[in-house]
């Protein structure tokens, strides 16, 4: 966490925006179909430029990361699920995160995945794929 008391509260500001909007709208997008996907994924995508047009705001003089020079707690909230909206992508082949689109985020985002402990951790897309489509079924088919 920044030593700076107003960083830190906006960093647990958009930490929490993250957990509480992001991570629904996320599962949403998994659990739905037709035209309650496309609501899912309108509201994801609403989501994620609320995060671009906000960390712009709030971290843009802090480069590399959204903690400045090194990764902080925010870098690792909003890191650890970068994977999932890879397969999230995959899935709905919408493209959320992408340089015309989000250049703030995508920018952050190649930065972040090129630290070695983070490359070490990032987990197999091929694991986390098969995750997310069985979750999906299970949950289409539990809903009819």
């Amino acid at each position: 966490m920044p030593d700076d008391l107003y960083r830190k509260a906006i960093a647990r500001f958009w930490a929490d925006f993250f957990n509480r909007k992001f991570l629904a709208s996320r599962a949403a997008v998994l659990k739905t179909e037709g035209e309650e996907k496309e609501k899912a994924i309108a509201e994801f995508t609403e989501n994620i430029m609320v995060l671009e047009d906000g960390f712009c705001k709030d971290f843009s003089d802090l480069q590399p990361f959204l903690n400045g020079k090194t990764f902080g707690y925010l870098d690792i909230v909003v890191g650890s699920s970068l994977a999932w909206i890879k397969v999230l992508e995959e899935i709905t082949k919408e493209r959320f995160l992408a340089l015309e689109k989000t250049p703030f985020i995508s920018s952050w985002m190649s930065n972040f995945c090129e630290v070695g402990v983070v490359k070490e951790v990032l987990p197999d897309h091929g694991k986390l794929l098969a995750i997310s489509q069985g979750y999906r079924d299970r949950a289409l088919s539990s809903s009819k």
